[in-house]
């Protein structure tokens, strides 16, 4: 009874966050402890989910922006076939695709 920690969750991102099962079972919170009202914590968790995707999604697109401008300094100093990767025309609209992606992704985040 009381606290115990349940089995580790497996996530597509941010592994190095600890992601866990929480069980509170019989456990005892001193009236002046409590933080709202009694029984209504998940409305309180719930009530948060919006705003948290929100922040998951700002991270992703600041996560895709970074990943563009080094890939596309990398393919700027890259060589191959006697002149760096950004001049061949499919590395171009690779990146232009890419681009394209992540502003919509920000326009709309």
């Amino acid at each position: 009874k009381g606290f115990s920690k349940g089995n580790k969750l497996k996530k597509l991102g941010m592994k190095a966050q600890d992601t866990c099962e929480l069980f509170f079972e019989d456990c005892r919170v001193p009236a002046s402890a409590v933080l709202g009202e009694v029984n209504k914590g998940f409305i309180y968790l719930m009530q948060e989910l919006p705003q948290e995707r929100l922040i998951v999604g700002n991270m992703a697109i600041a996560s895709a922006e970074a990943c563009f401008e080094w890939t596309r300094s990398y393919v700027k100093d890259r060589k191959a076939f006697g002149a760096p990767l950004a001049n061949l025309q499919t590395i171009k609209h690779r990146l232009a695709t890419l681009k394209t992606e992540i502003t919509i992704g920000r326009t709309f985040a």
